[in-house]
């Protein structure tokens, strides 16, 4: 409904609808979305993100820098309660030793500049990302033989890393 809604009110948007008929798990699903999006930028986003104004500038201008990085926004929390939203720090996204997610706070000095849309480094690019749409197709997307969640964070976030390193 919302959708349509936005449609309507925006003809010259368009709206792409992937839908699987058979379930090929999370990284599948999201590399579908990534095959048929036609912008210079994508943002692969869980189901559950909701995104605030303003929100995709301080990305966009890290990709116009360096097409090769791979951002990943903090996202709000919303209490189902009541609505309510609580806002979450920037810190980096992680993986511990048995690669569950886990996030790393940023250096005392990176917080003392108060400002959350600086960019922070980060081993880890959990499922959540924005990057330039080719960039993407060159280093591989996502692994599509993941069939469960999580793993596709750690994997693309080492392989990003592994290419910014050897680029430097």
């Amino acid at each position: 409904m919302y959708v349509k809604s936005l449609e309507q009110e925006n003809p010259s948007l368009a709206i792409i609808r992937v839908r699987n008929n058979v379930s090929y798990g999370l990284s599948h699903a999201r590399a579908s979305g990534w095959r048929a999006a036609t912008a210079d930028v994508v943002a692969i986003l869980d189901a559950h993100i909701e995104v605030h104004e303003l929100w995709a500038e301080p990305l966009l201008t890290q990709i116009k820098a360096d097409r090769t990085v791979v951002t990943s926004p903090v996202f709000d929390k919303v209490n189902f309660a009541d609505l309510k939203v609580i806002p979450y720090q920037p810190a980096s996204h992680a993986f511990d030793w048995a690669l569950w997610c886990m996030y790393e706070s940023f250096s005392d000095e990176y917080y003392k500049l108060n400002d959350g849309s600086l960019p922070g480094k980060s081993p880890s690019v959990m499922g959540i990302l924005v990057a330039e749409r080719k960039y993407l197709g060159e280093i591989g997307l996502l692994d599509e033989g993941m069939k469960v969640y999580g793993g596709e964070n750690v994997e693309l976030g080492i392989r990003v890393s592994k290419l910014h390193l050897s680029n430097t």
